[in-house]
């Protein structure tokens, strides 16, 4: 029952399955219509991740192409028993968040030569019934960087240590930048000069680093969307440009769809609307 029921309706191996004549016509929490019997189903994995947009979004881009597919929200606290569900019931592909980036790829069979790189995946795509990882924060990253600054010998600094963090130390020093990553002992030891500050750690209500450091035209990205920082009201405040996640967001989902189905989509229609 209900949305998370909708895998065990369209597999293929039951018996009986009852769908609705249409969506406005349901007998029971997340029946389907019958014009989604073959739907494709994806979703994102992770941790208390109910904030997340990707639904809203990739809904959207599967009703503008068409396509009979549909996406949740799979938030679980263990990884393995989700991998055994995704096999299980032959999901379509996923997205992955906190804390799963990096311990997902024991789960797949194949990985790209990005994520070889990285150590992290953000997007399962299943190809007849074969797990592959890619990786699409890297890229997300590197276009919010690039609608700003032209990136080559910028020194960009990175808060964190975890999967979206070397990601985009991956996609920026791909494009010539010079990157430091600086993991939870060694932040608070930083004390230099920087073009870039970019926020890859969870925490929302504490600096992290020295405000001193702040100055004009700076560029302070945060990759949380869902609430405006202490570290983008402080880099506000001292006349540096702010950035949050919905840009890194919007690239990332829309090569996240690409993946998925083989089609060009733009997600600006949707960032907009929750800015």
């Amino acid at each position: 029952m209900g949305d998370l029921g909708i895998m065990t309706r369209l597999d293929k191996r039951n018996m009986i399955s009852y769908f609705a004549m249409d969506n406005k016509k349901q007998s029971a929490p997340g029946q389907l219509a019958i014009k989604q019997i073959n739907a494709k189903l994806y979703g994102i994995i992770g941790q208390n991740i109910q904030y997340t947009l990707s639904p809203k979004m990739h809904n959207w881009g599967f009703n503008q192409k068409k396509i009979n597919a549909k996406y949740q929200i799979w938030d679980t606290n263990s990884l393995s028993t989700m991998m055994k569900i995704f096999r299980k019931f032959n999901l379509a592909g996923a997205s992955v968040t906190v804390p799963y980036k990096e311990k997902i790829i024991k789960y797949l069979d194949v990985v790209d030569t990005d994520v070889k790189k990285i150590g992290a995946v953000n997007t399962v795509v299943n190809k007849d019934g074969k797990l592959y990882g890619n990786n699409t924060d890297w890229y997300g990253v590197e276009k919010t960087i690039k609608e700003h600054l032209i990136i080559r010998n910028k020194k960009i600094i990175i808060l964190g240590a975890g999967g979206a963090a070397k990601a985009a130390k991956f996609g920026l020093e791909k494009y010539g930048a010079k990157v430091k990553l600086l993991n939870r002992k060694s932040i608070s030891k930083f004390n230099e000069d920087f073009d870039v500050l970019i926020n890859a750690t969870p925490v929302t209500d504490k600096l992290l680093i020295n405000s001193k450091l702040f100055r004009k035209n700076q560029i302070i990205f945060d990759f949380i969307y869902n609430k405006e920082t202490k570290l983008l009201q402080e880099a506000k405040q001292r006349g540096c440009v702010v950035i949050n996640g919905l840009p890194m967001l919007k690239y990332q989902g829309e090569k996240q769809f690409n993946l998925w189905t083989n089609k060009i989509i733009n997600y600006d229609q949707i960032i907009k609307t929750n800015q």
